[in-house]
């Protein structure tokens, strides 16, 4: 990110070029030298004319002493900006260390209360807690829809209504 750009502007002010493939190769780049411009395509040579990569043109300036310059404002402005990472990530993890350290009190006094809340469902009836065990667990269900004879009898019904007491 810093070689598009901290480099790559006065590259080009110096009068650097560079062309991205479109069809084969789809997105690969050459960087082409202001002096590559003078030559025909096919008398262009790989990395004195022309470089594929970013560290091919890096590798060019460094023997270049005619980009010396440019060279050490790169190297200068890279050296600035993995300082500014290095306090910002600091700034971060000091950030992050204090938010943890409130949540996991936060989650402490959380857990408590919810285990409790998990279990409050034993301790409602009057006795002091539910009814739990095998005897108070349902043995059978009738199928759903259908009304076998002697299920009815298994279970409590109470008569919500009687239409013979309520006819005129």
């Amino acid at each position: 990110n810093a070689f598009w750009k901290v480099l790559w502007p006065r590259l080009v002010g110096e009068g650097w070029a560079y062309t991205r493939q479109m069809h084969f190769n789809f997105g690969a780049m050459k960087f082409y030298t202001p002096e590559a411009r003078s030559f025909v395509k096919a008398m262009r040579v790989r990395n004195v004319h022309y470089f594929e990569t970013i560290g091919g043109v890096k590798n060019f300036l460094s023997t270049n002493p005619k980009y010396a310059k440019i060279l050490e404002y790169f190297e200068v402005e890279i050296a600035r900006r993995k300082e500014l990472a290095e306090d910002e990530a600091e700034i971060a993890k000091k950030k992050e260390k204090t938010a943890t350290t409130v949540q996991k009190k936060r989650k402490k006094r959380v857990s408590v209360e919810k285990v409790v809340d998990l279990d409050a469902w034993k301790y409602q009836s009057e006795r002091g807690h539910s009814k739990v065990g095998s005897q108070h667990q349902v043995r059978t269900l009738p199928r759903a829809g259908t009304d076998e004879s002697g299920e009815a009898e298994k279970y409590i019904q109470d008569q919500i209504w009687d239409i013979r007491s309520s006819a005129p």
